[in-house]
């Protein structure tokens, strides 16, 4: 889009916990009746992070340059999802911005919240899996050996079992 044109750099990755605390900041601004171009500045002043601010100032610049929020919002696609932009898109066109941004919020902490626990779930296999993959690891390189040579010392032949690990 035409907004691509203006403001170079502010195109940054947010991570999900700066970019629903921003759009929480914004939809409560933007309810309060402050204009969105101001709003935007407040959350960029707001925002812990040099790259939140970076992003937002950015977003100010396109649209001090006439562009409208969601142009300015598809100049930045690495900070802003293909799904945020289309929900603030139809919410400036629908002339409810406010109500829109704080769906959004409320969907981004959901989602954030989900992602969580989702990744909580999957740590306790994985460590469960590593620790498995290391015991068998040392069965096979210390353990194992030592068997092998207490039968050969013996003058036996290994069981068939045994010889198939090995041979695996």
């Amino acid at each position: 889009g035409r907004a691509q044109d203006g403001v170079t750099g502010h195109d940054q990755r947010l991570s999900g916990g700066d970019l629903v605390v921003a759009t929480r900041q914004l939809a409560l601004l933007v309810k309060a009746g402050t204009p969105v171009e101001e709003a935007i500045v407040s959350v960029a002043a707001e925002a812990e992070k040099p790259a939140t601010r970076k992003v937002f100032m950015g977003v100010r610049s396109s649209i001090t340059d006439g562009y409208s929020v969601s142009e300015a919002l598809n100049g930045a696609p690495r900070a802003f999802p293909a799904f945020y932009r289309a929900v603030v898109s139809s919410g400036q066109a629908s002339s409810k911005l406010d109500e829109v941004l704080e769906r959004l919020a409320t969907h981004l902490e959901k989602s954030r919240k989900m992602k969580n626990k989702i990744l909580s779930a999957l740590i306790y296999p994985i460590v469960l899996s590593v620790i498995a993959l290391i015991v068998v690891t040392l069965l096979m390189v210390f353990v194992v050996p030592a068997i092998v040579e207490q039968f050969d010392t013996l003058g036996q032949d290994l069981p068939w079992l045994s010889d198939a690990v090995i041979a695996i």
